[in-house]
């Protein structure tokens, strides 16, 4: 074999080795779990599955704690509703209560972000389980502020009924 056929096949080993290291690199980034980052804002789909409490922040803002239960599935959910035609700033945190505590692993954050004029916009806590016939109880505080003024925002927190799991109504 003559030398340059050798010198080309090691390259051609190394750029393998490479592009698999690559390619273990790029799965391992796409599959970390989204959990530790903080959630965005969604738009709300209501129905019979939702259990709200509503709050009337002040004349530009409501506020709604809300619970969604589908069978032994559930999830906190705030909602923030303007009011005016201005744009206004929002965040949440959002969180359920069952038996006294905090279910584990049903809280989100949803940073900072615009509200247009007239807009709705929802936080929403990732699905837990519950046995049915349990009671539980979403939560939110949320934080508002106009866009254009360098105003301190103003926090406030609602908790949604309680309701038990395996609801239908």
């Amino acid at each position: 074999m003559s030398g340059e056929l050798v010198k080309m096949r090691r390259r051609s080993r190394s750029l393998r080795r490479l592009s698999a290291v690559i390619a273990l690199i790029v799965v391992s980034v796409l599959a970390t779990p989204q959990a530790a980052h903080a959630q965005s804002w969604q738009r709300p789909v209501k129905d019979y599955k939702w259990h709200c409490k509503t709050l009337m922040l002040d004349w530009r803002l409501t506020m709604a704690a809300c619970t969604v239960i589908n069978g032994t599935l559930a999830q906190a959910v705030g909602v923030v509703t303007s009011h005016t035609d201005g744009w206004l700033s929002v965040q949440a945190s959002v969180w359920a209560y069952s038996r006294g505590a905090m279910v584990p692993d049903s809280s989100a954050w949803c940073n900072w972000a615009h509200l247009g004029p007239r807009g709705e916009s929802a936080c929403y806590g990732p699905t837990f389980s519950l046995p049915c016939g349990v009671n539980v109880q979403g939560y939110a505080t949320m934080g508002y502020r106009n866009t254009t003024e360098p105003e301190v925002p103003l926090f406030d927190d609602v908790y949604a009924p309680t309701n038990p799991m395996c609801i239908t109504t």
